[in-house]
């Protein structure tokens, strides 16, 4: 890019990101007038010689602290074609991404009371020129001047002058990207403008709907345009390009007597035929698949519904005006070959109002080419003329195809129909009048792809008995070397063919003249086709035999499919024969178990005695524990609390909950089994340990009646076995006991030894285990693998002897499962949509599923064990409804540790508002003196549709919400509202809930009423359930009680010279109705929330 720098008046070149600079959009005056890249370069420019328009721009430029401008005159070499080109392309996005644009209007001169020339600036030439068109859309700042360089505005400012006089939408000038107007409303914008030489009517637009293309003056405004309609085409699906030459119905051009075959084109001929066109809409409304264009052949292939009426026919484009009932339909004449539609002059594109039915969308093909308006003389332009081949030695007996053979005249004749190949092939038959010779064929080839039509010939021979339709039917499959050979011989004659256009008469002769020698090589056409079929042949085998080949795959497939299916089967099988075994030998127990019971039936009633009386005991033992917590109490709760700082994770908060358990737990028999390894020494864990043990001992002896104690069991050394350990004999066996240098080897076999045997094994045998039995397992570390899996396997073994015993694992309720459980009852539950999790099951090849943990509406969430590393995490498995747009998506852990440290060295700032609810930032509020913007998309919606449904937490919800009436974004700020007064006050506003605990909308209803008194009267009836809480006199019916605290009390905590201010806030945005309360844009410039916002000196409020 070439800039003028605004203090040398040199020009400097900028290759890739170029400074800010200004532009100056101008009309041109005569060539002698405009300073020229010429003058800038060639000569010494003072600034007194300068231009008045290019001395203001820059002298505007240095004044706005810009160092460089550009002005078209002068910064583009106009002599380099390529250069010019470039520019042309870019000049869009140059305007674009100037820092300003300075637009002089020679033509308009502001009159001495400064009044704003209305007159002059609406009819001005800058609006009349197609350069200045996306001179006025491309920059974001543009600034009117008057020819004595004295401001007139800003094209924001003046945007509603331009669009009342020029159709051009203020929107487009306030930020609206154009891609939201339509082609055909952009055309409609040019459709009055003028350029100087012809061509620019199109390359003045290039910018405008984002295309790029080459620049050949000479080639006429009709081609130009037409070529770039088409490079729109390739970029865009809006089929209102199509929509131009609009009339209302009542002025379609109809006449029965008109001569309907000549052609308008599908393109408009220029931006004048898109007058009318500036209302025009795209329809995306999703009935049929959006329009993709396709040129080729000289047709525009596009899908279109077909509609018949009085008029004829029409094609309907998706588009139409701003009423969605309304669309454009386009005049559509088939052709006489039946192939393709065209459009026919002098017949209107129309605007339907409303079309009842309409039929599926089709792909309709509809040429390109306008025909001129002249009667067509019988001419033979471009077709072939055979001369007599006689003086050769042969006869013109065939022509293929035989519907062009003029046999009368001697002519071939060619195709003018676009639809047809590029390249047309008419094969000729020639035979010699001997019995044996071959015939001899020419090829005719006419060419149209170039700028002219051109025709060439092959020669080769074949056989009498070759067809030579089936010649002329496979010829594309034939080798491309069997052509391009203009002479042939039989073994007797020897003919060249030659083609030559005769210039006068505007056709291509045909000449075939014998030669003395033959050619090196002559092409016969029966040896091709057989090679063909024989090529044919064999790929069909070929082919055949690669289907047999992935035939034979997928049986390999599916037969290991169906032997790994076999294998499974057996194992599973083997596995059912196990269980079969198993449950073999539990019938037999139990038979056994039957037997003996029957036979000691005169036993149980001495049992049952036994039982009672044991009962009785139990009974007498709780209220003797009861008596002793009485006198005990004190001591044990703080011994119990002090325990629980061994807990990991345990927390104060829980800490009573906590001891109800270790209470519970004390009743029952223990043992605790101590780790005594060299380890121990390590980080006073021996100490710790000790400490540990002895409150678990004191606890349990403040609990039980007296002579009742813990049993203590060491790893690796033995110790006294008696299961009633007092205190103080705890305490002396823990300060004597050694360290054993044993390691933690042996804590899975001894602890089978030392605890389960003699307290476990020993009884089960003859059923005299006393249950409730707890064994505390105390490690001073995590386990070696090896130790791991010896404690591992011993517990295992443990619950499989008391399985054998008849001691069940676990004691469990079966559930009914008919009965609905956690997120069962949820009403919005769908059994298809929740991932039926397993315990055990491995999730990902890596977590394995170890118990249930919550739910939700959402989701579930288990505690999941990480096979890799051991360690425990929670896995959170959402319901398969949810839609992609919510989900996550995955991706490299790495991308977030960022955000996770930037979290962990500066949390956000969060208001725990309760268990359920925490107001906290996004990540990073960033300070500064911007405008504040208030936005919530979490419920936002794209459709004009009324909305009733439920929305937004309970706490939040707007009296419509509760009410059931249809919302807007209104509720966005009575929610904003609410938050501000949680992040402010020490309680929340509305609370909602009843006596139970259970949020009620009655109770919710009169705490607003509460707040701000009664709901209007015709509030109320546009509610679809407002009869249920208020009579017809709009009178509360009284379902809940309604507090006499009003907004200022509930507010006493909040201090300062803001209150006021904050409670004005809360005022305006609850309100019943919505319509009372302000919108988006109203609501950020509130006294209390625009508190302490520093404005730039330029910038006013309003703006």
């Amino acid at each position: 890019m070439r800039l003028i720098n605004v203090d040398t008046l040199n020009l400097e070149d900028f290759y890739g990101s170029a400074p800010s600079y200004a532009i100056l959009s101008h009309t041109w005056g005569a060539d002698h007038e405009e300073l020229s890249f010429r003058d800038i370069t060639e000569n010494s420019i003072k600034r007194k010689s300068l231009p008045f328009k290019v001395a203001k721009c820059c002298e505007q430029a240095k004044k706005d602290g810009i160092q460089y401008a550009w002005v078209d005159t002068c910064c583009i070499d106009k002599t380099n074609s390529v250069e010019l080109g470039e520019a042309i392309n870019s000049m869009f996005r140059w305007y674009n991404e100037a820092a300003v644009c300075y637009a002089y209007l020679a033509d308009v001169t502001i009159e001495d009371n400064n009044r704003f020339p209305l007159t002059q600036f609406s009819s001005c030439r800058w609006f009349q020129r197609g350069w200045t068109l996306q001179e006025l859309l491309a920059p974001d700042n543009l600034r009117f001047f008057d020819s004595g360089w004295h401001y007139l505005g800003t094209k924001a400012i003046r945007s509603g002058i331009i669009d009342r006089k020029f159709g051009i939408p203020r929107r487009f000038f306030q930020g609206t990207p154009l891609s939201e107007a339509s082609i055909a409303q952009r055309m409609s914008w040019a459709s009055n403008r003028v350029t100087k030489r012809e061509e620019d009517i199109a390359y003045c637009l290039l910018g405008i709907f984002d295309v790029t293309m080459p620049m050949i003056y000479g080639e006429g405004a009709d081609r130009a345009f037409t070529r770039l309609q088409q490079e729109i085409m390739k970029n865009s699906r809006d089929e209102s390009i199509l929509a131009w030459g609009l009339s209302s119905p009542e002025h379609y051009l109809y006449n029965p007597n008109d001569n309907k075959t000549l052609s308008a084109g599908v393109l408009a001929a220029s931006p004048t035929d898109f007058r009318g066109c500036e209302n025009i809409v795209p329809r995306m409304n999703g009935t049929r698949s959006p329009c993709t264009f396709q040129i080729e052949g000289g047709l525009v292939r596009v899908n279109l519904s077909l509609h018949e009426d009085k008029d004829g026919l029409f094609g309907l484009l998706n588009c139409g005006l701003l009423n969605p009932e309304t669309l454009v339909a386009i005049p559509l004449l088939k052709s006489q070959s039946g192939e393709y539609y065209l459009r026919p002059q002098d017949h209107c594109a129309i605007i339907y109002d409303s079309i009842a039915t309409k039929t599926p969308a089709q792909p309709v093909h509809i040429l390109i080419k306008r025909h001129m308006k002249t009667q067509r003389t019988v001419s033979y332009n471009n077709d072939f003329f055979v001369e007599d081949p006689i003086e050769a030695g042969l006869e013109l007996i065939e022509v293929e195809p035989s519907d062009r053979w003029l046999q009368d005249r001697s002519i071939i004749t060619t195709s003018s129909d676009p639809a047809d190949h590029a390249v047309q092939k008419l094969w000729t038959r020639f035979r010699s009048q001997r019995e044996d010779s071959s015939d001899f064929l020419v090829l005719l080839e006419y060419d149209t792809q170039g700028t002219q039509a051109q025709a060439r010939c092959h020669m080769m021979i074949s056989s009498r008995a070759t067809s030579l339709q089936d010649l002329a039917q496979r010829s594309g499959s034939i080798r491309r070397e069997a052509f391009g050979k203009q002479s042939a011989s039989d073994g007797t004659l020897n003919i060249q063919a030659s083609v030559e256009r005769d210039s006068m008469q505007k056709i291509f002769v045909v000449t075939l003249a014998a030669t003395a020698s033959p050619p090196s090589v002559t092409i016969n056409a029966t040896f091709e086709l057989e090679v063909l079929t024989f090529k044919l042949e064999v790929e069909d085998v070929m082919k055949e035999e690669d289907d047999l080949r992935h035939e034979s795959d997928n049986l390999d497939q599916y037969e290991w499919e169906i032997n790994f299916s076999l294998k499974t089967a057996k194992a599973d099988l083997i596995d059912v024969e196990r269980e079969i075994e198993k449950l073999n030998a539990l019938k037999t127990r139990l038979l056994d178990t039957i037997s003996r019971a029957s036979e000691n039936t005169a036993n149980a009633s001495t049992r049952a005695e036994e039982i009672r009386q044991r009962r009785a005991m139990l009974s007498e033992r709780r209220r003797s524990l009861e008596r002793t917590m009485d006198g005990r109490h004190q001591t044990v709760l703080e011994t119990g609390y002090d325990l629980l700082l061994y807990q990991t994770g345990g927390r104060a908060a829980e800490a009573e909950a906590e001891f109800k358990e270790l209470v519970e737990a004390n009743i029952d028999s223990q043992v605790i089994y101590c780790d005594d390894s060299s380890g121990m020494r390590r980080e006073d864990r021996w100490d710790v340990q000790k400490e540990l043990v002895k409150k678990l001992a004191h606890v349990t002896t403040q609990l039980l009646p007296a002579g009742k104690g813990v049993g203590l069991r060491f790893v690796n050394c033995e110790v006294d076995i008696f299961p009633n350990l007092a205190v103080d004999q705890v305490k002396k066996i823990l300060d004597s006991a050694p360290l054993s240098p044993g390691g933690n080897a042996a804590i899975g076999r001894n602890l089978s030894s030392r605890v389960l045997g003699p307290l476990v094994y020993s009884k089960i045998s003859s059923q005299r285990l006393d249950r409730p039995l707890l064994i505390i397992i105390t490690i001073g570390g995590y386990p070696e693998s090896r130790a791991e899996s010896a404690l591992v396997n011993a517990i295992i073994e443990c619950g499989r002897k008391l399985e054998l015993a008849g001691y069940p694992r676990r004691r469990f309720e079966v559930i009914d499962p008919t009965e609905d459980i956690e997120e069962e009852t949820l009403p919005t539950y769908n059994v298809k949509t929740y991932y039926p999790v397993r315990l055990e099951e491995i999730l990902d090849g890596r977590y394995q599923v170890v118990a249930k943990l919550g739910y939700g509406v959402t989701s579930t969430v288990w505690l999941g064990r990480d096979l890799s590393d051991s360690k425990h995490v929670a896995l959170k498995i959402y319901v398969s409804d949810l839609q992609s747009k919510n989900l996550l998506l995955p991706g490299d852990p790495k991308n977030f540790s960022g955000l996770e440290d930037a979290e962990i060295e500066a949390p956000s700032p969060r208001k725990i508002l309760g268990p359920e609810r925490t107001i906290y930032t996004s990540h990073i509020v960033i300070p500064g003196n911007g405008l504040p913007l208030l936005s919530d998309f979490g419920e936002a919606r794209f459709s004009d549709e009324e909305h009733d449904e439920d929305i937004m937490p309970n706490i939040y919800r707007a009296p419509e919400v509760v009410l059931k009436m249809n919302w807007d974004s209104k509720v966005d700020v009575w929610s904003i509202a609410l938050m501000a007064w949680d992040i402010v006050c020490s309680k929340t506003l509305f609370d909602g809930r009843n006596s139970d605990g259970v949020f009620d909308d009655r109770v919710h209803l009169a705490e607003m009423i509460a707040i701000m008194g009664p709901p209007p009267a015709d509030f109320i009836k546009r509610s679809k359930v407002g009869s249920v809480f208020w009579d017809e006199e709009g009178k509360w019916k009284d379902l809940a009680p309604v507090s006499n605290m009003t907004l200022e009390e509930r507010a006493a905590d909040i201090q300062g010279p803001d209150k006021e201010a904050f409670l004005k806030l809360m005022r305006r945005a609850l309100t019943w109705d919505p319509k009372d309360r302000p919108a988006a844009g109203e609501l950020i410039f509130d006294e209390w929330l625009m508190k302490g916002l520093q404005l730039p000196a330029h910038l006013s409020k309003e703006t």
